[in-house]
């Protein structure tokens, strides 16, 4: 069967259907009016005959009201006469009804085909019926196309939709590998950043390495500065020692341009030079025997002055040996916070 519907050949077959159906209502109500006019026209007769009936047995009875008197045989004679004669009489007139009913018949029939054929030719009724078949054609073409293009979208859909989940897929893949790239790039960014800032500690920046020290404590910078700050502190276990008993003594220039030994200069000045003149680490660890020797009273305020106030990181981790040398493990080496506490506490005892 053909999937295609030819718009002519669908308009012809509604408008005989429609011819059909406006034909057979027209049958009906013919149908009622002749079966009117026959009931009519059969009381008609029967009255007719009624009356003749009445007619013919009332000159029955006159007749043989007359005769009256003769013998039994006669009067039967008459009354079988008078009998046939209203059988007769009775066949005439069916006759005639059967032939005038077919007359009509005739007639009805002819009148409902030149009806039939007047209505039809009238214009209004021929476009009303081509309006209506045009109507039906255009619905039922209407939904054969859709379902035509639903049912050829149908394979296309089943498609787009398998694509649409492809890419809602692709997208939270997309989605949660960005989120591993910018973690990544940010991981990167504070390897950077605690990088740079180890470095700058080691170069001798106390700044950065309290930096690295708070870090150290945080997420998520706890475990890489952590390790980052075991290396600065490792760069500067060289002051954990300090050289004493040196062969060469060092000289150290005042500020008015004189020239001194160590034994001129007070544990306050020594502390200074730490941080200031001294650029080899060999010479500033000698320093540091100069002032182990001093008394452990005369170290404590110079100390917790370069431990509050000194910005350079050498001068600290040397203070930070001279004090656990001299006073032994009460902090870590470079733990700048526990060797304050406690030279607070040693100043408050004094």
């Amino acid at each position: 069967m053909s999937d295609h519907i030819d718009p002519d050949r669908l308009r012809e077959v509604l408008l005989k259907l429609e011819v059909t159906q406006f034909a057979r209502g027209e049958l009906h109500a013919i149908r009622a009016d002749m079966r009117e006019i026959l009931e009519r026209d059969l009381r008609d007769h029967r009255r007719e005959l009624r009356a003749r009936n009445n007619k013919i047995i009332s000159i029955a009875i006159s007749t043989a009201a007359v005769i009256i008197g003769g013998d039994f045989w006669t009067i039967r004679e008459t009354a079988n006469r008078a009998q046939d004669a209203v059988n007769v009489e009775v066949q005439a007139v069916r006759a005639r009804s059967r032939g005038v009913l077919a007359s009509e018949v005739q007639r009805i029939q002819h009148e409902v085909s030149e009806r039939l054929n007047h209505e039809f030719a009238e214009p209004r009724i021929r476009q009303l019926i081509e309006e209506k078949a045009r109507e039906y054609t255009e619905v039922q073409a209407r939904s054969y196309i859709a379902a035509q293009v639903d049912s050829g979208l149908k394979p296309f859909r089943q498609e787009v939709a398998a694509a649409v989940d492809e890419v809602s897929k692709q997208r939270d893949s997309v989605a949660a590998y960005k989120a591993k790239v910018g973690e990544a790039f940010d991981e990167l960014a504070r390897q950077r950043e605690v990088a740079s800032t180890g470095d700058d500690a080691s170069a001798g920046s106390r700044q950065a390495y309290e930096r690295l020290v708070t870090w150290s404590h945080q997420t998520p910078y706890a475990q890489m500065a952590g390790q980052r700050l075991a290396s600065v502190v490792k760069s500067y276990s060289v002051y954990l020692k300090p050289d004493v008993g040196g062969a060469l003594a060092l000289n150290f220039n005042k500020a008015d341009g004189t020239v001194v030994l160590e034994q001129q200069l007070s544990p306050a000045d020594l502390f200074s030079t730490l941080s200031n003149e001294v650029d080899l680490p060999e010479d500033r660890r000698r320093v540091m025997g100069y002032l182990v020797k001093r008394p452990k009273e005369q170290l404590v305020l110079p100390a917790l002055t370069v431990l509050q106030q000194s910005p350079y990181m050498p001068g600290v981790a040397a203070t930070c040996g001279v004090l656990r040398y001299v006073f032994g493990e009460q902090a870590a080496f470079l733990d700048i916070s526990g060797w304050t506490q406690f030279l607070k506490k040693q100043e408050h005892i004094k």
